[in-house]
């Protein structure tokens, strides 16, 4: 009987560290460890989703779901090592290029978001479905 509540229970965490990345994963870095722990944990469960996706044998679910989870490390190590770096190709970061990357990952970010909701909301309405 509680083994039909599993996938529900999964799909509906999966929902919630889907929110939790969505919603602290911004351009400006956090910098309370609350926060940081949140986007840590979200972006945990979500590489164990993809995990999971990719153990079902889902095609193309899995790259969605992983690359959501760590675009926003991605991001901020591209920040980091920017920064770090005293030799940048120009000598120095240009302010307009910055803004560039920050327009680029936003709408990454907004595209891969849309997309791992959309599949979310199918896997937990196929859940339902299946609901003994």
């Amino acid at each position: 009987m509680l083994d039909s509540y599993r996938p529900i229970l999964f799909y509906v965490a999966q929902l919630i560290a889907w929110w939790t990345v969505a919603d602290y994963s911004t351009p400006k870095m956090t910098s309370q460890l609350a926060e940081f722990a949140l986007l840590v944990a979200g972006s945990l469960w979500l590489v164990f989703c993809a995990f999971c996706y990719f153990r079902r044998h889902k095609r193309y679910v899995p790259i969605f779901v992983g690359a959501l989870s760590l675009l926003p490390w991605c991001f901020y190590a591209e920040l980091f090592f920017l920064g770090v770096n005293p030799k940048t190709l120009l000598g120095a970061i240009d302010a307009a290029a910055l803004t560039h990357a920050i327009v680029i990952y936003n709408l990454f970010r907004y595209f891969l978001l849309i997309t791992v909701l959309l599949i979310s909301l199918k896997s937990l309405f196929g859940a339902f479905r299946d609901f003994a």
